[in-house]
């Protein structure tokens, strides 16, 4: 190892210290949190990650009865598989991998970020270069303690977005360094220490060949895949990249051409014909049954438009984050919840139009502009591409969640980190330290909410964004604590939000009313509650078996039996119905 090699070693080092602690610190409050929301279904009463003689479940149909999952993401699943083995029923561990994962992210976007930078730099006259390390250690910091970020973090079961991120970025760098091998056309072995693009040591790639390096990023890609289905927008991320970014000269038309007949770009996209083959013909769930909104498509795109506006406010404003939000449907476009939005929308249009407009003049071979148009475009269209998945295009069983911001949030922090370099030195630190301190507060005080699930959903309820789920949950959780009278409140706001939404799909309110009903020993009523669930619901096994529980304590028996029959009906295998 040459000693300007070592120098550039220990150049990185500092950086990587600082957004490893700064995870650290921020997230060290949440280890001690326990199982909540759907952990109980993906973790504790997952039978199937409790024995590795069902690892081979996780290639069959019978994945989707067991798994707790909706959608196919085996490498998810077979992560808990690794965490029950070690850890068993310890929930600290289970969020230990958690913060982990998030912390490894971190440093993957570090050199994701600076390999990014460095290309665009290869483009540049000295005097429009950028500093590369500053703006991918900020980039990299805004991400580790932004509060929206967090319910990725402090949830188990969202552990799809940490592991998805994880190889998409992984996928990435090996293109560049795939594409970097090609372009330089020199031994691998010195590409590392002579390189301009990526001065930074990566050991486990130390002579692999090009065909290699192109396998490794495509199967990463593929694993991503596996994890979490919005992973598919990559290849769109990496065109915009060589549009924007690795080309000295702004030429869209030829760059495009050159790009869909590269062998890594149709790698790719062969990559994502064999998933989407797998995913909704091979693998798909017969239970995913998920309709639009009000079931019109209109409403829906109506409707998406608003959210898609409270995603980008929560992302620079991000105050009353719930676990699960109430989204009200939109019915006509005449209406601010709708017109803001869009009015937001189209003004970011016109501005990154503009800015492509400036780039195209520049194809006749003049130089790229003296600003950072490129990389601002570049920013603004990784996130919103990165959004597209979520935008309910295919239905969502949940149209609105923080999670989704977790990879498209990155685009974000790269923007914000470029601006601020417009500014003034002792503004621009001011700037970057207030904001790092105001979200390691807020991201803080969120790792607090998921401390059990009686917090989670009690402090859910104080938002006025939170949803008929909250109240659901947080009734059957005053019901475990001995306070019947209370839950059935809540119960009852759970079907006034429903109602709201226009959502008929509440049989487990009436469910959970009618526990309620029985520990308050008012069989009659609980017989009511039970009897409409199973009206909404007709295969709610454990509604018709406690149905026949309560006609049983009534004495009649006739009833006891056939809502016993119609349990088993439904599920032979369902012990608690052979009363």
């Amino acid at each position: 190892m040459t000693k300007t090699y070592r120098k550039r070693l220990y150049l990185h080092i500092i950086p990587i210290i600082v957004i490893v602690t700064l995870s650290v610190i921020t997230y060290l409050n949440c280890l001690p949190n326990q199982f909540v929301y759907d952990d109980s279904s993906t973790i504790v009463e997952n039978k199937l990650i409790k024995d590795w003689g069902n690892f081979l479940i996780l290639f069959t149909h019978d994945y989707f009865k067991i798994s707790g999952e909706l959608t196919y993401r085996p490498i998810v699943t077979l992560s808990y598989f690794i965490d029950y083995s070690i850890w068993h029923m310890n929930p600290m561990g289970y969020h230990l991998v958690n913060v982990v994962l998030h912390t490894i992210n971190i440093v993957l976007v570090y050199f994701l970020m600076l390999l990014l930078l460095r290309q665009y730099n290869k483009t540049q006259e000295s005097h429009n270069q950028i500093s590369d390390i500053g703006l991918a250690l900020l980039t990299c910091m805004l991400f580790a303690v932004h509060p929206v970020v967090s319910e990725v973090v402090n949830m188990i079961s969202y552990r799809e977005d940490l592991i998805a991120t994880a190889f998409l970025i992984a996928s990435f760098l090996l293109f560049l360094l795939y594409k970097e091998r090609v372009v330089a056309q020199i031994p691998f072995s010195h590409s590392f220490k002579n390189r301009d693009l990526g001065e930074f040591p990566l050991s486990t790639f130390h002579r692999k060949s090009t065909i290699s390096l192109s396998a490794s990023a495509t199967a990463a890609y593929f694993f991503a895949l596996l994890s979490k289905e919005s992973a598919i927008v990559l290849p769109a991320l990496i065109f915009i990249y060589e549009l924007l970014i690795s080309r000295k000269y702004f030429t869209p038309r030829k760059t495009a051409q050159k790009i869909l007949r590269a062998p890594f770009f149709l790698g790719y996209i062969g990559v994502s014909i064999v998933y989407l083959i797998l995913r909704f013909f091979i693998l798909h769930n017969p239970g995913e049954k998920i309709v639009y909104p009000e079931g019109s498509f209109f409403v829906n795109m109506l409707t998406m438009t608003k959210v898609l506006g409270r995603y980008i406010t929560s992302i620079f404003l991000p105050f009353n984050l719930n676990a699960d939000y109430h989204v009200l449907y939109l019915k006509t476009p005449f209406t601010l919840s709708f017109l803001f939005p869009l009015f937001m929308l189209i003004s970011i249009a016109i501005i990154a139009i503009r800015w492509w407009k400036k780039l195209a003049r520049t194809s006749s071979g003049v130089n790229r502009t003296r600003d950072f148009y490129p990389v601002i475009l570049f920013a603004i269209l990784w996130f919103f591409i990165s959004i597209l998945p979520v935008m309910n295009i295919i239905p969502l069983a949940n149209i609105m969640a923080d999670r989704y911001l977790y990879f498209p949030i990155l685009g974000f922090c790269l923007l914000f980190s470029i601006t601020v370099t417009y500014l003034r030195a002792v503004i621009k630190y001011s700037v970057i330290i207030s904001l790092l301190i105001f979200y390691i507060v807020i991201t803080v005080s969120r790792n607090n909410v998921w401390r059990d699930e009686f917090t989670l959903w009690y402090k859910s309820s104080q938002s006025p964004l939170c949803s008929f789920t909250t109240y659901n949950n947080l009734g059957t959780q005053y019901n475990k604590k001995g306070y019947p009278d209370t839950a059935l409140k809540c119960y009852q706001k759970a079907l006034q939000k429903a109602r709201e939404v226009g959502f008929t799909q509440y049989a487990t309110v009436y469910y959970n009313a009618g526990n309620a009903y029985e520990k308050k020993n008012m069989p009659y009523e609980a017989v009511t509650a039970y009897k409409k669930a199973v009206q909404l619901k007709p295969d709610y096994q454990q509604a018709h078996n406690n149905l026949g529980k309560v006609y049983f304590t009534l004495s009649q028996y006739d009833d006891a039996l056939t809502e016993y029959n119609n349990a088993l009906k439904i599920d032979p295998d369902f012990p608690y119905a052979y009363n």
